[in-house]
Order: structure tokens, then sequence, then C-alpha cells
């Protein structure tokens, strides 16, 4: 079962534009599959791009990933940098406006969806989009600001300040003492 991956994007722009981009988040379609499309049917190119994309995250181990998940499992996880999208069914957003700011608040499988983000400024070049995680199960935080495909930031080791401070945000400011 795949951890919870908290993730809120403020982006800010033209306010015509922001308006455009939350249409994309709210009317039930998937939307990362709109922004980065996966392909169907694979070819053998795309498999053969899984593989190598495979051999690159866990080099040494192909016999023992080979068969655990379906090609479109691996895609997602190599393309989208998480294995689910996001809809207004399955898995909806809260979309919000709040002054200069549209607030879009989601949930992901494991790992925030830094590539998508990428791909989603590209596609709005008007727009600046900054993105924040929190996913407590294996102490994953981070932030990225993205402007035209162009990212800076990062990840956030456990116990330092940066990743206190998103916890505090996330709610969770209070999860290791739980633990005790």
């Amino acid at each position: 079962m795949a951890n919870c991956c908290n993730n809120l994007l403020v982006v800010t722009g033209p306010a015509e534009e922001r308006r455009r981009l939350a249409r994309l988040w709210t009317d039930g379609d998937p939307v990362f599959n709109r922004i980065l499309p996966q392909p169907d049917p694979f070819t053998e190119r795309d498999v053969d791009q899984l593989r190598a994309g495979k051999r690159l995250l866990y080099p040494g181990c192909e016999s023992l990933i080979e068969g655990l998940f379906d090609d479109a499992w691996w895609w997602r996880n190599l393309n989208w940098g998480t294995t689910s999208d996001v809809d207004g069914r399955n898995n909806p957003a809260d979309v919000s406006e709040q002054g200069e700011n549209t607030i879009i608040d989601f949930m992901t499988d494991n790992c925030p969806p830094v590539p998508v983000v990428k791909a989603m400024s590209r596609l709005y070049p008007g727009l600046t989009f900054r993105l924040k995680w929190f996913e407590v199960g294996c102490c994953l935080a981070g932030e990225v600001r993205v402007v035209d495909g162009v990212w800076e930031g990062g990840c956030y080791e456990d116990g330092s300040p940066e990743y206190e401070r998103l916890a505090v945000e996330f709610g969770h400011e209070n999860d290791e003492e739980d633990n005790e």
C-alpha cells in the first residue's frame, strides 16, 4: 500500500491563466495524464525506456523488480514522479483562490509530482508554481519553485529546520511525540 504524499501547489500570475489552470484540476478528468500523457499502448521503444529507467533507479536489481508492477505503474513513477493521478472522482484536489494565488491541495502516492509541475509550467509560461510536499511515512518533505519549466529547490532532510517547518505547515508537528 502506498504512503500518501500531501501536496500544496501555490500558483501566481494572471488571473485568467490561473482560472484556466483551475478548470483543469476541477473538471473531473485525470489531470496528470493530460499534461504528460501516458502512452497507450506502450511501444517497444517505450518499454525499452522503462527498462533503462528501472536500471538507473535500481542498478543490479532488475531481476528482483521485473514483474513487480506493470509497465503503466513504472511509466507513471518515472515520468510523473508518482504513480497516482489526480481527478475529480477518485482522487480530487481542493482548489481555492486566496488573493493573487490559486491554491491546489491534493494527494499523490509516495512522492510529489515534480515532473508534472515542470511540464505544467511550460504549458502555462505566464504562471509561477510553488509546490510543497510532506509525506510522513518515509519522512519526505520539500518544495520547489518552477517557472517556464525551470525549477529550483528540492528535498529537505528529516530533522532539518526546513523539514520541521513543513511538518508544522502540513499539521504533522507532533507525529514524533505521538509515536513515543
